[in-house]
């Protein structure tokens, strides 16, 4: 029984003891505020990052983010959000890197596609009886 109560102590003095991460893969995330085209040279993204307030630095393709520009976002709690704008070959790539009060990084990539409509040949009628295939764009 000693043991057993012995063994409980260590485990509950290890969990408060062995610092948490404050993030995880979940807790960043990258949206894009616009339609993305091959054309644009110049993305917009919005950052969204849980537990703000134990942040220490924010960095987006080596673009290092205002803490104070944070958006905070109320319903949430300790949710904020930041407006990115990407310019170079990365621009499609984003990839964040999140340093907590602690010293500890975390780091979120994500990728974004140009969605491409494809041409297909599809039949039109234009008399009864007569077939005329044209090319469609599809969406």
């Amino acid at each position: 029984m000693e043991f057993r109560k012995a063994i409980c102590v260590i485990a509950f003095l290890g969990a408060i003891l062995v610092p948490t991460s404050v993030f995880s893969v979940g807790h960043i995330d990258i949206r894009t505020n616009q339609v993305i085209t091959d054309a644009l040279k110049d993305v917009r993204y919005r950052v969204s990052i849980e537990h703000c307030p134990q942040l220490a630095e924010v960095s987006v393709n080596s673009q290092s983010l205002s803490l104070s520009s944070a958006i905070r976002m109320i319903e949430s709690g300790s949710r904020c959000e930041f407006d990115v704008l990407l310019s170079n070959e990365d621009r499609f790539v984003p990839s964040v890197i999140a340093t907590d009060i602690q010293g500890q990084k975390f780091f979120h990539s994500e990728t974004f596609i140009v969605e491409r409509n494809e041409l297909k040949e599809t039949p039109t009628f234009t008399q009864p009886g007569l077939l005329e295939t044209t090319l469609t764009r599809t969406v």
